[in-house]
């Protein structure tokens, strides 16, 4: 059954090279996404040879197109190196990884998926190439595993994959802490994958991005504090005050980015349900309104600012009294802006 599906796509590249050769010449863009699918369908009958041809004729094609953008080149090189991941031509294969990591650099692609594939691809690479290459094999899978955990979310089967594949590279290298370290790390998130959508869940996660943000690894802590969000909002519902809390948690996160219209509205949800729920004094609502006050703060908003220090410090002296250190914060905040509004 495989060898008759293969052939039908190589019937089908066939033709399909043949009419875009007719209609188009040989030199169209059109024409090499069909070799380069053409390769890959005869690497799929190893038939490894012809495949490198089809691939390298694709390359040459596309990269000679003047508004060929440098990732479908990537994407084209990816290709070619995949194929050429043989005893071989293994260091041909490293070298166009390479080039493809440059050119993702080189655009800030460097989060881009294909650039976690690639980071995979060479750690493989350099691990087949013997012990001398093991060290660049694991700063590959490393990179790679940072990378998929901040784009993909750290229970991503990718993202697993690659933290697996450093434990056993660590094995095998006899570095004994370090393995040791990573499958405590790796049965960690396979515990939470296990789980079903429990609040329980949502707790573990939502501890785990308030790690990566007071380490200041703020990349690591989006999408664990999104997943908090996404659960707690099915369990929940929308209106709930850990729901308050998740949105908090994201503002402050992005805030700290300096992301600050994308932390403005989260504040000011997170705020006012907090009001609808808990009422104008509760803690949760003082602690809000410093944010949002000191976000208009950072942005020069001082006439929006000050008003919500002002309410902030109110509730403070009411809560906690007029010489407790939060309260004091606060009041060198309002007096910091006042004197910045009078200059």
């Amino acid at each position: 059954m495989q060898l008759e599906r293969t052939y039908d796509a190589h019937q089908a590249c066939y033709r399909s090279s043949y009419i875009r050769r007719k209609l188009l010449g040989e030199q169209s863009p059109e024409l090499a996404e069909v070799l380069n699918q053409h390769a890959e369908v005869k690497a799929a009958q190893d038939r490894s040879k012809d495949a490198i041809a089809l691939s390298d004729q694709a390359l040459v094609i596309m990269t000679a197109q003047k508004d060929s953008t440098p990732l479908k080149i990537a994407e084209f090189k990816f290709t070619a190196a995949q194929l050429r991941c043989t005893p071989y031509t293994l260091q041909e294969a490293a070298e166009l990884c390479q080039e493809i990591l440059e050119l993702m650099e080189s655009t800030d692609n460097y989060e881009h998926f294909l650039a976690i594939q690639t980071l995979g691809l060479l750690g493989d690479i350099y691990y087949e190439m013997g012990q001398r290459s093991w060290e660049k094999a694991l700063k590959c899978f490393q990179n790679a595993y940072e990378i998929a955990e901040n784009q993909l979310g750290p229970v991503d089967s990718l993202t697993l994959n690659y933290l697996q594949a450093q434990i056993t590279l660590c094995e095998k290298a006899g570095l004994e802490d370090m393995t040791q370290q990573l499958t405590e790390q790796l049965n960690g998130v396979i515990q939470l994958d296990n789980c079903t959508e429990t609040l329980e869940t949502a707790n573990a996660l939502n501890r785990l991005g308030s790690a990566k943000l007071n380490k200041g690894e703020y990349g690591k802590a989006e999408a664990p504090f999104k997943q908090v969000l996404q659960i707690r909002k099915i369990l929940l519902g929308n209106e709930h005050p850990d729901m308050a809390r998740c949105l908090n948690n994201l503002a402050v996160l992005y805030d700290k980015q300096g992301r600050y219209s994308e932390a403005e509205p989260l504040y000011q949800q997170a705020l006012a349900m907090q009001k609808r729920l808990l009422g104008n004094e509760h803690p949760d609502v003082a602690t809000s309104l410093h944010s949002l006050a000191m976000l208009y703060d950072k942005q020069v908003r001082y006439s929006e600012a000050d008003p919500l220090y002002q309410q902030t410090l109110v509730l403070f002296e009411q809560i906690l009294g007029p010489d407790h250190p939060s309260t004091n914060v606060v009041r060198g905040n309002l007096q910091g802006l006042q004197d910045r509004q009078n200059q």
